[in-house]
């Protein structure tokens, strides 16, 4: 990677001229770009983690990357603590992104469940997957575990520490 290359970023701050390597995190959500209180007219880059999340939520994201995000949830907290990495702008998002098995698959379409936002509203209730028909508790587990998923990956940097911290906030409540 050619580090001498420059990116100018334009923010209300003004322009940032950015090497390729923090270019590249800042287009991937690692690199703020921030406001400095009390300093008129002044921001600052920096690629530290939000002041609310712990060491522990960055630790957790670490092991995401590197496990996955469910296996992580499954060996390390109880996933029911963690609110879903479900986000809004994820609610057009179609099931076949997802990679379900077809049988899985079949059960949302025939429920007609076409999108994340769909497979979020029905997973929030009560009995949540249980009530569509014909779909096993395999096919159940496929789809929670890809929803997760998939989910998790649409999140950004910031996204996932805050994701972890809320997991790691809840599970200590219970």
């Amino acid at each position: 990677m050619n580090q001498n290359c420059i990116y100018e970023v334009k923010t209300y701050w003004g322009y940032f001229r950015l090497d390729e390597g923090a270019y590249e995190d800042y287009l991937k959500d690692k690199l703020w770009i921030t406001w400095v209180p009390g300093e008129h007219n002044q921001a600052k880059i920096t690629a530290a983690p939000p002041v609310h999340v712990s060491d522990e939520a960055v630790e957790l994201y670490n092991k995401a990357e590197k496990l996955g995000a469910w296996e992580l949830l499954q060996a390390a907290l109880p996933w029911e603590c963690a609110a879903l990495p479900y986000n809004r702008r994820m609610s057009e998002v179609e099931i076949y992104e997802m990679n379900l098995s077809v049988r899985a698959s079949n059960g949302l379409m025939r429920a007609g469940i076409k999108t994340l936002g769909k497979v979020a509203e029905l997973v929030a209730l009560p009995n949540g997957l249980k009530s569509i028909r014909n779909l096993g508790t395999k096919s159940e587990k496929e789809i929670l575990r890809s929803f997760i998923c998939l989910c998790y990956e649409k999140l950004n940097y910031r996204e996932k520490l805050e994701f972890w911290q809320k997991a790691i906030n809840s599970s200590r409540q219970d």
